[in-house]
């Protein structure tokens, strides 16, 4: 995994990482996978290294229950 300098400062950061907004329930909104389609997904994600997710629409809370429970 590829890592770049996050901003003028000494950390490094992972470039790349997963956005999560569409993963938790689609009970919430349609286009949202719910946990069985999401896992996959969250799984290869850790397999190929990345490390870091985002999302800015969570569900209802459903986001960081799929996310956080398979990462």
């Amino acid at each position: 995994m590829d890592y770049i300098q996050f901003g003028q400062t000494d950390l490094k950061v992972v470039a790349t990482l997963l956005g999560t907004m569409s993963m938790g329930s689609s009970a919430w909104k349609s286009w949202v996978l719910d946990e069985p389609d999401s896992v996959p997904i969250l799984r290869r994600a850790l397999d190929l290294g990345i490390t870091s997710r985002h999302g800015d629409w969570y569900s209802t809370g459903r986001n960081e229950e799929v996310v956080g429970g398979t990462c």
